[in-house]
């Protein structure tokens, strides 16, 4: 497996981790946090032990696929099922720059996390994190009185994501009741 240290001076994303070996052969896989695929088909991507202290390294991808709602990684110089049990719970990244663009309309989970929620002037929250449901997306909002609130990320619901301003505005009228106690 190749190892290159990491440039520090490059932003790195999480695409997603590591959940167990997948078959005999060296195959990984990964629940991501993504679901945009093409960020896996990459020759490179970086992992991340996940002990205190660990520095990303870079590992060549021979392979990607989807299997059901994971990803599924072939690592050069991974040949084993042992060999990738060692790569449990590892930290797959991309580097920031390469992440596949998006339409305006679409987000990556680390661009709306920490976004403060608005409901016409009034703030209500902020995301503290984006789950997905069979129907859709879901933020997990917190309040300053530290109540969790979820909100589907539908139009019904999400007038606009200002992702350059760290803001995601609800539809007045519509969401109130998911804040009231």
């Amino acid at each position: 497996m190749l190892k290159r240290r990491w440039n520090s001076k490059r932003e790195l994303v999480s695409l997603g981790v590591v959940v167990k070996p997948f078959g005999v052969k060296g195959w990984l896989k990964v629940y991501p946090y993504t679901n945009v695929f093409e960020n896996f088909e990459r020759k490179q991507l970086y992992f991340l032990d996940p002990k205190p202290g660990s520095e990303p390294f870079s590992v060549e991808i021979e392979d990607a696929r989807i299997h059901s709602r994971c990803i599924v990684l072939k690592v050069s110089g991974i040949e084993d099922r042992d060999s990738a049990e060692k790569l449990r719970n590892f930290q797959v990244f991309i580097p920031k720059e390469e992440l596949e663009p998006l339409d305006e309309d679409e987000f990556y989970y680390y661009e709306v996390i920490g976004s403060e929620v608005y409901i016409g002037d009034e703030m209500v929250g902020e995301v503290r994190d984006v789950i997905e449901s069979a129907a859709s997306e879901v933020f997990v909002i917190i309040t300053p009185e530290a109540k969790e609130v979820l909100v589907p990320v539908v139009s019904e619901f999400v007038e606009k994501i200002d992702k350059k301003a760290s803001k995601v505005f609800l539809r007045k009228g519509k969401v109130e009741a998911f804040f009231e106690v």
